[in-house]
């Protein structure tokens, strides 16, 4: 398995805002700028799934740019756009919003299909299978997802913006690599603490931890103590 970090920071950095590309042929969260910084790394040719944790524009803000990638190369598969319930009717908003008005679901559908979760469900899919888990980030609907490749023995999570809950756990305690989020340095609703993360790193000591979604203060004055990836690295399992 093979995970690009294309970016690890957050809104109000300069760094590149977190997310991936996994084997190739997957996208998971496409903030804003995204399609930008992952021009060195990505072949539209190759994607086969998309995969969105929430709406806040840090993670989704780019979808319609990377549509129209995808719409425009040669391969005609459709690509599976997988996120929380909502996902086509904001999309529609959002590129209605970006002046085309007569953008529809029916413009869609002609390349991607959709599919809107509720949390907790296990797909079986090309290769893989994943499992999308509920965790808490004061937002109407949030995800992390647990990866499994066919050809790999590692489980692999990504927690995309949560603080410390249940969902959190249960990525951690099911995967073996866990991508996750250390945003803050003090406890909050939105994102886990640096003293979080640590006791984490202590207490789950055979599992590995990328922390990602970092501040500027978060990478300078405690990267000693976390494993944060560099923008751009690739990480083979």
């Amino acid at each position: 398995m093979k995970v690009r970090v294309v970016g690890n920071s957050c809104t109000w950095f300069a760094k590149p805002n977190t997310n991936f590309i996994i084997n190739d042929e997957i996208i998971l969260d496409t903030p804003q700028s995204s399609t930008k910084f992952m021009l060195p790394y990505i072949d539209y040719e190759k994607i086969k799934y998309i995969f969105i944790t929430h709406f806040h524009s840090d993670h989704f803000a780019d979808l319609h740019l990377v549509f129209d990638w995808i719409k425009c190369r040669k391969n005609k598969e459709k690509v599976v756009v997988i996120g929380p319930k909502t996902l086509l009717k904001r999309l529609v908003i959002l590129y209605r919003v970006l002046e085309h008005p007569k953008f529809n679901k029916k413009d869609v559908v002609k390349f991607f299909d959709i599919v809107e979760l509720k949390g907790g469900e296990e797909l079986a899919l090309d290769g893989f299978k994943v499992k999308a888990v509920k965790v808490e980030h004061n937002v109407s609907i949030s995800f992390g997802y647990i990866f499994k490749f066919d050809d790999c023995e590692k489980y692999v999570g990504f927690s995309g913006d949560s603080n410390m809950c249940d969902g959190l756990t249960e990525i951690i305690e099911k995967s073996d690599v866990i991508f996750m989020d250390t945003a803050s340095v003090e406890k909050n609703k939105n994102h886990l603490s640096v003293n979080e993360a640590l006791d984490l790193k202590k207490k789950y000591k055979k599992k590995k931890f990328y922390n990602v979604h970092q501040t500027d203060f978060i990478t300078k004055n405690y990267s000693k103590k976390l494993n944060i990836p560099e923008c751009g690295q690739l990480i083979e399992f």
